[in-house]
C-alpha cells in the first residue's frame, strides 16, 4: 500500500468513526433538523458563502484537509500557504463539519482557502512583525480550530480584530479543550471573533487576561466533545444565515459580522444548563457564554427583520437592528407582550466592535484599540412611557451585553441601547410567546381526574400538583405534555388517593 493509499484509507476510517460519534446527534441538538423539517426545500445550506480555514500542522507538518474526501466532492480548496504536502486527519474533521455534503449543516459551501496558522499570522495574512497592516480577507468567515502563544500576542489580536471589523468577515475562534481557568493567548482574547467552547463544560474558560483583562469568554458552545469541532459548528450555522442575509434585501445588514455574532448569541440556549447565569456586570455565563448554538433560533430571529430602534412604534416581538449610537445618547426598542399570553423566553444580545485605529498614521502601522462601553437595560413600560428598570447588562469592559428573563408577563416594555461615545452596534431579541394556560374543565370519573386546558399549540406544558398552597416549595411536577391543538388534556389516576390536591399548567418550563 502506497502512503497516498494509506492517507485515503486512515481518512475514511477517521470520518467513519467520526460520523459515528458526532454527525449523528449535532444536527438534532442544536435543531437543525427541526428547521430542516419546517423549511424543506426552502433550507439555506450555505450557498455563495466561501471560507477560509487555518489549521496548525499535524506533526507530519500537514494541514491540508483530504481533497479527496467524498464530502468534499466538488469543493475548490485552495492550498494559500502552499507547503502541505499531505493530509491532515484535524482539517480533514473540522471541514467536514464546516463544509461537508452531508455531514455539514452548510454543505453548499464549496470554495476554501487554506492556511497554515503560522503562516497566515505572517506573511500570508495578519503580517504580524511587519510595519504594514493585514491583507484583505475576501472570504465570508474564517474558522480558527487551533490554539497558540506568542510574544506577540497583542499585536496578533489586534490584527485580527481589525480585519474582521474592516473587512466584514465572521471570525469563529475557540479555548482549549479540558478544565483549565487559563485561556489560550491565540485567539480566545480576540474581542470581534466569535469564541466557542463545548456544551459539557470541558475546556478553558473564564476571564481574558491580556489587551483589557477582566472579559468572559468563551461567547457560546456548541455541542460536540471538541473545541475544534464546536467551532466548525458555529462556522457553518454562520454560513446558513449569511446565505439568508445575501438573498433578502431587506436582511442585507444581518451580514455584517456584529450582526451575526448578536443572532448566534441570542439564539443560544440555556436550557441544557442548570447552573447557567449572568450578571449586570458580567453578561455572559463563566462556562456556557450565552449557550449553546441553535440554529433555529438564531434563523427565527433574523427572519424576524431589522427593527429600526423607535420612541414613537413598537418592534415585532423578535428581530434585529444594526444602527448607530453617539456619544452620551441612547436608542429605544418597545415591544409588547399581549394580553392572555407570557413572554417565556427573551434572550437580548448587544455587540459591537473593537476598533484598532492606526496610532502612528505618518509611519509604519502600529494597530491601537478603542472600545465603545455600551450599556443594554430593560424597562416596564405603558404607552411608549418608560417606567422602572427591571433588569440591565451594563460591563465595563465586555463589548457584548446580554439580558436573559423568563416568564415576562402580559404588557409593553422598552430596551434602551446607549453609549458613552459613538459607534456602530447590532442587536438581537429571541422571545418566546405562549397563551397563559387557563383549565377550562376538570371532572373525575370512576377516580379518575381528567383535566383539559387552553393552551397554544406545540408548546411543552408541566403539570404540577401541589397538597398545600401554603408551602410555596409545595408544588411537585407530576407530567410534561405538548398538545398539537389549543385543548391540553392531562388525566391523574392519583387524585383520589389524597384529601386536598392541587393542579396549575407552567408553560415553557
Amino acid at each position: 500500500m502506497d502512503r497516498r493509499t494509506r492517507q485515503l484509507a486512515v481518512s475514511l476510517a477517521l470520518y467513519m468513526a467520526f460520523s459515528r460519534s458526532v454527525f449523528a446527534t449535532w444536527k438534532d441538538d442544536i435543531d437543525h433538523t427541526k428547521l430542516s423539517a419546517e423549511l424543506g426545500a426552502s433550507l439555506p445550506t450555505g450557498t455563495n458563502i466561501a471560507v477560509s480555514q487555518i489549521e496548525s500542522p499535524e506533526i507530519s507538518g500537514y494541514y491540508m484537509p483530504d481533497t479527496n474526501n467524498v464530502q468534499f466532492a466538488g469543493k475548490t480548496f485552495s492550498n494559500i500557504s502552499g507547503v502541505s504536502t499531505g493530509v491532515s486527519s484535524h482539517a480533514t474533521a473540522v471541514g467536514q463539519i464546516i463544509y461537508g455534503s452531508s455531514s455539514s449543516i452548510a454543505p453548499d459551501i464549496d470554495t476554501i482557502d487554506n492556511y497554515k496558522a503560522i503562516e497566515w499570522r505572517g506573511a500570508d495574512f495578519l503580517r504580524t512583525g511587519t510595519s504594514f497592516a493585514p491583507l484583505v480577507e475576501s472570504r465570508r468567515i474564517q474558522n480558527h480550530s487551533w490554539v497558540g502563544s506568542s510574544s506577540s500576542r497583542t499585536n496578533i489580536i489586534r490584527r485580527l480584530d481589525f480585519a474582521v471589523d474592516r473587512d466584514g468577515f465572521v471570525a469563529v475562534a475557540g479555548v482549549n479543550n479540558g478544565s483549565s481557568t487559563n485561556l489560550p493567548e491565540l485567539l480566545s482574547h480576540s474581542y470581534n471573533a466569535v469564541v466557542v467552547g463545548r456544551s459539557d463544560g470541558t475546556h478553558s474558560a473564564g476571564k481574558t487576561t491580556f489587551d483589557e483583562p477582566g472579559r468572559t469568554k468563551p461567547d457560546m458552545v456548541a455541542p460536540i466533545a471538541a473545541t475544534s469541532y464546536g467551532l466548525a459548528a458555529v462556522a457553518s450555522a454562520a454560513a446558513m444565515l449569511l446565505e439568508v442575509s445575501d438573498t433578502d434585501a431587506a436582511l442585507t445588514n444581518a451580514g455584517m459580522p456584529q450582526a451575526v455574532k448578536a443572532l448566534l448569541l441570542a439564539g443560544a440556549t440555556k436550557e441544557e444548563f442548570p447552573s447557567w447565569d449572568r450578571t449586570p456586570s458580567r453578561p455572559l455565563d463563566e462556562i456556557y457564554g450565552a449557550g449553546e448554538l441553535n440554529i433555529y433560533n438564531s434563523y427565527h430571529t433574523l427572519v424576524g427583520g431589522e427593527q429600526e430602534a423607535s420612541s414613537t412604534s413598537l418592534v415585532a416581538r423578535m428581530g434585529w437592528d444594526y444602527g448607530s449610537v453617539t456619544a452620551g445618547s441612547n436608542r429605544w426598542y418597545f415591544f409588547e407582550v399581549p394580553e392572555s399570553n407570557v413572554m417565556t423566553r427573551l434572550s437580548v444580545v448587544l455587540t459591537w466592535h473593537r476598533a484598532v485605529p492606526d496610532e502612528n498614521p505618518a509611519g509604519p502601522w502600529v494597530p491601537g484599540s478603542f472600545v465603545a462601553n455600551l450599556d443594554l437595560k430593560l424597562y416596564a413600560s405603558t404607552n411608549l412611557v418608560v417606567g422602572p428598570v427591571i433588569d440591565s447588562s451594563t460591563s465595563s469592559v465586555d463589548n457584548v451585553e446580554h439580558i436573559y428573563r423568563r416568564h415576562l408577563r402580559a404588557g409593553e416594555y422598552a430596551l434602551e441601547v446607549s453609549s458613552g461615545s459613538a459607534t456602530n452596534y447590532a442587536i438581537a431579541w429571541y422571545s418566546r410567546t405562549v397563551l397563559v394556560p387557563e383549565i377550562e374543565h376538570a371532572s373525575i370519573t370512576n377516580d379518575l381526574l381528567r383535566l383539559e386546558a387552553r393552551v397554544s399549540p406545540d408548546a411543552v406544558h408541566v403539570v404540577e400538583a401541589s397538597t398545600n398552597l401554603l408551602l410555596t416549595n409545595g408544588w411537585e411536577a407530576v407530567s410534561t405534555n405538548t398538545s398539537v391543538s389549543n385543548t391540553l388534556v392531562y388525566e391523574d389516576a392519583d387524585a383520589t388517593n389524597f384529601q386536598h390536591r392541587f393542579y396549575r399548567l407552567v408553560p415553557d418550563p
